[in-house]
């Protein structure tokens, strides 16, 4: 039997959120086509890989023009909005399609192959149109402060998917609230192998955290500087500490 899944058709809805998607990440549209492409659409299709259905495997972003960096952010993209999922394997990475509302592979079940009824009422995965919009905005929101901004200040990389995640869950000000206190937090904590794994200082709001911030000031009252501390030298010191620790401007004026 010839090999169903290289046949039919794949549906791109016309959508506000497909221009959109295309605009601010062509590298994400481009990564959700490939997983349209290759999803498995019918039970009789080979399947080597035991994949189910509206799962394809996907990892060679060098074949469709992407660098490493792009190809995870263009994961955590389309993840964030609900449209697939991604779980890594020995195999390589599963991508499952999560719903139908930008792309239909026209999935067929083996008991659909005589009525060509589609997988957008029989696989019950299909969400509507409003609740993808509302996770689409969630995920796209504009942020004042870019991730990268933060990953490289906080210099403790550990788990960045699941820190990008929760970065583009804060809002404007609490990102500002963060950059401003990460210089005073790193002060007091100089060795990043002791400071909290990003998420956990994002799940514990440690910038809010009153003891850190009387642990902070009272360090600099009792003028302790550990080694490596900018401070040593005020005059190469770019940031304006007493401003810091009332949440002031970043940058010495």
């Amino acid at each position: 039997m010839a090999n169903s899944n290289k046949q039919g058709f794949v549906k791109l809805y016309r959508s506000t959120i497909v221009e959109d998607l295309i605009k601010r990440n062509p590298n994400a549209f481009t990564l959700l086509t490939i997983i349209a492409l290759r999803a498995r659409r019918s039970e009789d299709d080979p399947n080597p890989h035991n994949l189910k259905l509206n799962q394809g495997l996907i990892g060679d972003y060098y074949n469709y023009g992407m660098s490493e960096r792009q190809y995870r952010t263009s994961k955590t993209t389309i993840e964030a909005t609900g449209i697939a999922t991604f779980k890594a394997t020995n195999k390589g990475t599963i991508a499952t399609l999560c719903n139908t509302d930008i792309y239909d592979i026209n999935v067929i079940k083996n008991d659909e192959q005589n009525d060509g009824q589609s997988a957008s009422k029989s696989t019950g995965i299909a969400t509507t149109n409003k609740k993808l919009l509302k996770k689409y905005k969630e995920a796209f929101k504009e942020s004042n402060i870019s991730f990268d901004f933060f990953w490289n200040l906080y210099d403790k990389k550990n788990d960045r998917k699941k820190s990008e995640k929760k970065w583009l869950s804060l809002s404007d000000k609490e990102r500002q609230e963060i950059i401003n206190f990460i210089p005073l937090y790193k002060a007091y904590q100089p060795d990043p192998k002791y400071r909290k794994n990003p998420v956990t200082f994002f799940n514990n709001r440690t910038w809010e955290d009153e003891f850190v911030k009387d642990q902070i000031n009272s360090k600099r009252k009792n003028g302790k500087q550990d080694e490596g501390n900018q401070r040593n030298d005020p005059g190469n010191d770019p940031y304006d500490w007493d401003a810091l620790a009332y949440g002031e401007s970043l940058e010495r004026k």
